[in-house]
């Protein structure tokens, strides 16, 4: 071989192993930079899965204390306690309507976050207007001058109500509790 043919076979081996470290460099980087992606990226899912967890906590929170609000309202204790308050029809009323917001709240954190308790939310709001309308035809009788007691229908059918929504209430608080557990421990 003469001197130049062994130039530029040491010139091109030279340029080989540049060209390979540089591909090798390269072929590195570009996993490196995979691999720190997908840790950036499983980062961001478990944070972004660690806040949804939170905000489905809070609306349950939410729900449990509504309905808990509910609960007592249309208990028999509030029975009692709005009867002998001698409330005007108006004024229960507006009662009523605050807590029947504050049912409709109720009804759509379950249908977003629990839907397995809003049917059972649906049961309690028909129920919800019918101890309205029972304790509604009490104090209007009373107005008219009639005696209303325990033995009247109206107070009957009130306090069978202010016994079935209080027991609706334990039961989707019951799988408030459940569903919680489930989510904090699993």
């Amino acid at each position: 071989m003469t001197e130049l043919t062994s130039s530029i076979i040491s010139a091109l081996a030279v340029l080989m192993g540049v060209a390979l470290t540089l591909f090798g460099q390269s072929f590195i980087a570009h996993r490196n930079r995979l691999f720190d992606l997908e840790k950036e990226r499983m980062k961001l899912a478990h944070e972004s899965s660690e806040k949804r967890l939170w905000l489905v906590r809070e609306r349950l929170e939410r729900l449990h204390l509504l309905v808990g609000e509910i609960g007592r309202e249309f208990s028999q204790t509030f029975l009692t306690i709005d009867w002998e308050a001698t409330l005007k029809r108006t004024e229960y009323h507006e009662k009523y309507r605050l807590f029947s917001a504050k049912l409709e709240e109720s009804q759509m954190i379950a249908d977003l976050y629990m839907q397995d308790v809003s049917e059972l939310l649906a049961t309690i709001d028909g129920e919800m207007s019918c101890y309205w309308g029972n304790f509604s035809q009490m104090l209007y009788l009373e107005e008219q001058g009639k005696k209303v007691d325990h033995t009247s229908q109206c107070y009957k059918d009130a306090f069978k109500y202010s016994r079935s929504i209080p027991s609706k209430v334990t039961d989707v608080q019951r799988e408030i509790r459940s569903r919680s557990a489930r989510i904090m421990n699993p």
